[in-house]
């Protein structure tokens, strides 16, 4: 979708790629030319990881980041904090949870974020990082169903 200015500001690539194809490795650098990207969903595309993630922090504008159902390794959670705007970020059903749970408290520096889902990822009472109750004072929706809490 674009503005009246006919600039980005919302893209949905949910579900666009099979699974056949194998795990994705996109190239962050393509996304990060959107400079008034607010909303980003690529939910349920088999993706594994990103082909240069620290470009991801140029989407100062982002407020919407969907990575849902995807076989993400640890490496994009670090690289999320980066984005000052992100007010919600969902999160669910990644696997393997194993690469993923470790990365988590990097979250935690994500003071505007209002919406967090971390539903179905085996995330249990000793995995969960303590700063995401203390640390997230704008958080007004945390989904964690489907855990082992």
């Amino acid at each position: 979708m674009c503005d009246g200015n006919l600039l980005v500001y919302n893209i949905d690539l949910s579900s666009i790629r099979q699974l056949g194809l194998g795990i994705w490795y996109p190239n962050a650098t393509l996304l990060s030319h959107f400079e008034n990207l607010e909303y980003l969903d690529l939910s349920d595309n088999n993706i594994g990881s990103w082909i240069m993630p620290e470009a991801l922090c140029r989407m100062s504008n982002l407020k919407v980041l969907d990575l849902s159902s995807n076989p993400l390794n640890g490496d994009i959670i670090p690289q999320i904090r980066c984005l000052p705007s992100l007010e919600e970020l969902y999160l669910s059903s990644i696997y393997p949870n194993h690469a993923f749970i470790p990365a988590l408290s990097a979250l935690c520096e994500l003071k505007n974020l209002r919406a967090l889902d971390l539903s179905n990822n085996s995330i249990n009472d000793e995995n969960i990082p303590p700063c995401l109750l203390r640390n997230l004072s704008s958080l007004e929706t945390l989904y964690l169903s489907r855990n082992l809490l």
